[in-house]
């Protein structure tokens, strides 16, 4: 095998287990095998609500997300900016996505 054929056959094997070329989103399944997208509810291995976030990694691709900051802090210094946790530092196996009208204190319509 050429080394054009190696380096073809290791960006195929990168980009299936790894994710996405630059600039598309990882993709990200939930327990039942439901993709996860921005906007939706999840619940979370320890049983906690989030939210999910388009985000980027810390090379500016693009991810997703759930909230990782203080929101006490943020209404007291207006200039800080919102921080996320990455989905990828999770066990996805874990993780289910729920309707809206499951999170406590949230009506149907409200994301």
């Amino acid at each position: 095998m050429s080394s054009w054929q190696n380096f073809v056959k290791a960006k195929a094997l990168k980009t299936d287990t790894v994710g996405k070329e630059r600039g598309e989103p990882m993709n990200y399944f939930d327990k039942n095998g439901n993709q996860i997208k921005a906007g939706m509810d999840i619940r979370m291995a320890d049983g906690s609500f989030e939210r999910v976030y388009e985000t980027t990694d810390a090379y500016g691709n693009p991810d997703l997300g759930i909230n990782a900051s203080n929101e006490e802090y943020l209404e007291r210094h207006p200039y800080a900016s919102r921080e996320y946790y990455s989905l990828c530092n999770f066990d996805m196996s874990e993780v289910e996505i729920v309707e809206q009208m499951e999170l406590p204190g949230m009506s149907m319509g409200g994301m």
